[in-house]
C-alpha cells in the first residue's frame, strides 16, 4: 500500500459474519505502507513546450493523469541542475539525452542499490560515456534504418517483457526504430532489434542495476512511446528494479504451520 506520511507496518483485520465458532471470526495480519517512489528524470533536452521535451513521455508513463494509484512521484531536472543536486532522497535515477554521463555522481550511487536507466540520443557524447570504466559497453556510431524501412524488436530476453511483445497494434514488436546508437559489449540485452543489435541492456554494478535503452525516450527516433506497451514496460522495469515486483513481499505464513528453517535454540535468562 501507498499512504503519504503514513510510511511503515499498520495492524489490520478481516473481520466474517459470526457463527457458532466465533474464534475464528476475526482474523489478523500486518501491512506495510510504504511512501511514493521518488523518481529523478533528468531531462537533457529541455523545450519551452512540456509537449516537445524529452521526458513528456516518460513522466507519463509513470505516473498518468488518470491513475490516481501510481507508485511513483517524478521530479524533473535539467542537465545543468543535476551537478548540484543532491540524489539522496530519490529510489531511481533516469537520464534522457544527457550529453556527459555523470561519472562522479554514478559511481557513489553504486552502493546504495539506486537503479539507473540511461535512454540515448542526438546530444549524447559517446566519447564522454566510454570514459566511465566500470560500464561493460561502448557506445560506437549513430544508426539509421535502410531504405526507410524501420527496424523492429525480434528477441526479448525476459519471462516478464514477453507478455508485451505479443503480436498486435500496441506491442513491443509493433514499434518502429528510425534511429539508433550502436552498442558494443554488454552482458544482457533484454530487447533486441531485427539486426542483432540491442536495444535494451541491463547491468549490475556494485548494488545498483544500470539500464541503458540504445533510442530517445521521446519520438525524435522512434515510436514506441505511442504504443501500449510503453507504460508497462517502463513501470515493470522500475517496480522490479526498486523491490516492488511481484516477488518482493516476503512469503506470509498462518499461524500453527511448521517453520522450514533451522535456527538453534537459545536460552535467555534475566530482564
Amino acid at each position: 500500500g501507498f499512504l503519504p506520511g503514513r510510511a511503515g507496518w499498520i495492524n489490520g483485520e478481516v473481520k466474517l459474519s459470526g457463527d457458532a465458532m466465533r474464534y475464528d471470526d476475526t482474523f489478523y495480519f500486518p501491512l506495510k505502507i510504504r511512501e511514493k517512489v521518488r523518481v529523478l528524470i533528468v531531462d537533457g533536452d529541455p523545450r519551452r513546450s512540456h509537449r516537445a521535451s524529452e521526458s513528456y513521455y516518460l513522466v507519463h508513463a509513470l505516473h498518468p493523469e488518470e491513475m490516481e494509484g501510481s507508485p511513483f512521484v517524478t521530479t524533473v531536472i535539467t542537465e545543468r541542475e543535476l551537478a548540484d543536486f543532491d540524489l539522496h532522497p530519490y529510489e531511481a535515477v533516469f537520464l534522457l539525452n544527457v550529453a556527459r554521463l555523470p561519472a562522479q555522481k554514478l559511481s557513489s550511487a553504486l552502493e546504495t542499490g539506486r537503479p539507473w536507466f540511461i535512454f540515448l540520443g542526438d546530444r549524447v557524447v559517446p566519447r564522454d560515456y566510454n570514459n566511465f570504466p566500470l560500464l561493460p559497453w561502448r557506445l560506437k556510431e549513430l544508426r539509421s534504418a535502410m531504405d526507410d524501412k524501420p527496424l523492429r524488436v525480434v528477441q526479448v530476453d525476459r519471462e516478464a517483457l514477453r507478455a508485451l511483445a505479443e503480436s498486435g497494434e500496441g506491442s513491443l514488436k509493433s514499434a518502429s526504430f528510425h534511429r539508433y546508437i550502436q552498442v558494443e559489449g554488454g552482458r544482457k540485452s533484454l530487447l533486441t532489434l531485427g539486426n542483432k543489435d540491442p536495444l535494451l541492456l541491463e547491468t549490475i554494478l556494485g548494488k545498483s542495476k544500470i539500464f541503458l535503452f540504445t533510442s530517445t525516450a521521446d519520438l525524435d527516433w522512434n515510436d514506441l512511446p505511442l504504443k501500449a506497451a510503453f507504460l508497462p514496460l517502463v513501470q515493470g522495469l522500475l517496480k522490479e528494479a526498486v523491490g516492488l515486483g511481484k516477488d518482493a513481499l516476503p512469503a506470509c505464513r498462518r499461524y500453527g504451520d511448521p517453520f522450514s528453517e533451522k535456527t538453534r535454540p537459545i536460552q535467555l535468562s534475566g530482564p
